[in-house]
């Protein structure tokens, strides 16, 4: 048994070093075909060796009535050789597959230079949980948009109206889209900051419910935004603004007409302790306009 183990070692140290002299051929650049082959076949004869030898000694201690522990511990590290045998037997066919396809695989563990393996580094932006900073990121500032116009709209016919007017937004936003109110013009972070807010309906649902639609629009840009809503109750109107909200952004102000709906609404945003909202969210309290009975398309909201 120590005779062996004594014939053991040296070959398990000649096996790793079979083994790191494979590795070292691999990632050479460019790979040499027949030194890997060469080196392969050299691993293989002393893993033929070594395996030998293995088998011998778990006999004998079969034999001399070893522990199962002692017979366990053994197996173990012999394992450990013939597995690493098998990965570098799928490894180098892997590498000669490749090699006769004349291609190289991402995959595979030979690549034409190490940067190939190296994965794009992506940056993870911190998010604090203010919806402003989100806001933000997620509708083009006034600054921004005013670049997309300019560039959107060169070669149409009001390009040259607004290549001579780049640096003054609100007036092409005045002489493009509508003559709003001074407060309309106010939004400086998104373009959903200042919102009409009107109903639709009824429309009838697949399960023969009636339903209506919430339009919410931007004062300036006459972006729109629906919700369905199943009751013309306070509760669900509430509903669909929370929706509204988290989707698109806390308006600053609200035009809407007298409907009872808006009225109650009003009515419960006003009951909310803006004051402690404000201090944990740093927020401003929503503003809720009415249109004149008589005049229901005031603020541009038909």
């Amino acid at each position: 048994m120590d005779a062996l183990k004594l014939r053991r070692t040296p070959l398990r140290t000649a096996f790793t070093k079979a083994v790191n002299h494979l590795q070292e051929i691999i990632e050479n650049d460019p790979v040499d075909m027949n030194a890997v082959e060469t080196a392969f076949e050299q691993l293989k004869v002393k893993s033929a060796k070594l395996k030998e030898v293995e088998d011998a000694v778990l006999e004998l201690m079969i034999e001399s009535n070893c522990t199962q522990e002692a017979y366990n511990i053994e197996f173990e590290a012999i394992e450990f050789y013939a597995e690493k045998m098998i990965a570098w037997q799928v490894r180098v066919k892997n590498i000669m597959k490749t090699d006769a396809l004349g291609q190289k695989d991402n995959h595979s563990l030979v690549t034409s230079s190490s940067s190939s393996l190296r994965l794009p580094k992506i940056q993870f932006q911190q998010f604090s949980g203010d919806f402003n900073v989100l806001a933000n990121q997620a509708c083009p500032s006034e600054v921004l948009l005013q670049t997309l116009v300019v560039v959107l709209q060169n070669g149409n016919h009001r390009s040259s109206e607004l290549e001579s007017q780049p640096d003054n937004f609100e007036t092409m936003v005045l002489g493009l889209i509508w003559n709003l109110k001074d407060d309309c013009l106010s939004c400086k972070i998104n373009c959903q900051k200042n919102e009409g807010v009107d109903l639709t309906g009824p429309l009838y649902l697949k399960d023969k419910r009636k339903g209506w639609v919430v339009l919410f629009t931007c004062a300036v840009f006459r972006a729109v935004h629906f919700e369905l809503i199943t009751s013309l109750s306070t509760a669900a109107f509430l509903q669909s603004l929370r929706r509204f909200i988290s989707r698109r952004g806390r308006p600053t102000i609200i035009y809407s007409d007298n409907g009872t709906n808006f009225v109650g609404s009003n009515s419960a945003l006003n009951s909310i302790n803006w004051d402690v909202v404000m201090s944990k969210a740093n927020i401003q309290k929503i503003k809720w306009k009415f249109n004149p009975p008589s005049a229901a398309w005031d603020f541009g909201k038909e």
